[in-house]
């Protein structure tokens, strides 16, 4: 908050009369004396309007003076509070862009990500089909076939990982000064770009491992793995919050992003569910429970 400081301030002045006596004199004197009197009383009478003219000009110099200072703090304060409000509507105008600009290139990315994804259950199931044959239905087999997931969203990300590269660099360099905005959008943005870099397990190898064991015991690096990839949460930014900041020319983009979110959700759905039980099938791998 601006400081505020108020100074009125106070001009005096002193006027002073000389009122020479005349006492009795020759008619001369005395006429030359009260004219003298008279000019000496108009030299005073004048300095002392021309001191009240000055104090009156100062006075009304100070008051211009404050009404300046008081304009300028007014613009000041309308300035400073305006400034966070004008950061909100670019970081979150800048954020809409963005995200839309993603959501469509994924959007048009499909067959390629169908084809990715269908390329790495064909890998998975010709190195190891039936590896698990006759395994148990319990926790170890949950987290086996929850690393099977992930090395389908590994490749499914992966293939987004362009505009999802574009997307992160573009929401890290963003600030808004509401702290739920902020923490939401740079999460949402981490999350995306965390499961575009997701390493891809080792699937066939683990599943050899657990067989080795009797079907008794995961390999740590499925726990590790799984526990990397369910730390990942990816979360939209709410559309009523984004809408508080956004200009105007943004609200058109705002409006299509649930749409575009739920087409690729529904895709995610349909078709990585599919290819995820086709290749436990494939494997021979029943998922079981979580706990």
């Amino acid at each position: 908050m601006i400081p505020r400081s108020s100074a009125r301030p106070s001009c005096a002045h002193r006027r002073s009369r000389g009122l020479p006596a005349i006492r009795g004199a020759v008619a001369l004197r005395g006429a030359v004396a009260l004219r003298g009197a008279a000019a000496i009383r108009g030299a005073v009478a004048l300095r002392g309007a021309a001191a009240i003219s000055g104090a009156a000009a100062i006075r009304r110099a100070a008051a211009l003076v404050c009404l300046a200072a008081t304009c300028g703090l007014l613009v000041n304060t309308s300035v400073a509070s305006a400034a966070p409000q004008n950061a909100n509507r670019e970081a979150t105008d800048a954020f809409i862009a963005a995200d839309n600009a993603f959501l469509r290139a994924s959007d048009q990315r499909l067959r390629l990500i169908t084809a990715r994804v269908q390329a790495q259950k064909q890998r998975i199931a010709g190195e190891c089909g039936g590896l698990a044959s006759g395994s148990p239905q319990n926790h170890e087999s949950y987290e086996l076939s929850y690393e099977v997931a992930g090395a389908l969203w590994a490749v499914s990300y992966g293939a987004e990982r362009r505009p999802i590269d574009a997307l992160e660099r573009t929401v890290s360099a963003l600030h808004w000064t509401n702290e739920k905005l902020q923490r939401l959008a740079h999460a949402y943005a981490g999350s995306l770009h965390a499961l575009a870099h997701l390493p891809t397990p080792r699937v066939c190898a683990d599943l050899e491992a657990w067989r080795s064991s009797g079907y008794e015991t995961a390999p740590s690096a499925t726990a590790r793995f799984d526990a990397h990839v369910e730390a990942i949460e990816v979360v939209a930014v709410p559309s009523a919050l984004l809408s508080r900041y956004a200009a105007t020319s943004q609200r058109s983009r705002l409006r299509a992003l649930p749409a575009l979110q739920q087409r690729l959700l529904n895709f995610e759905t349909a078709v990585g569910g599919g290819v995820w039980y086709s290749l436990l099938e494939a494997l021979a791998l029943n998922p079981g429970e979580s706990s």
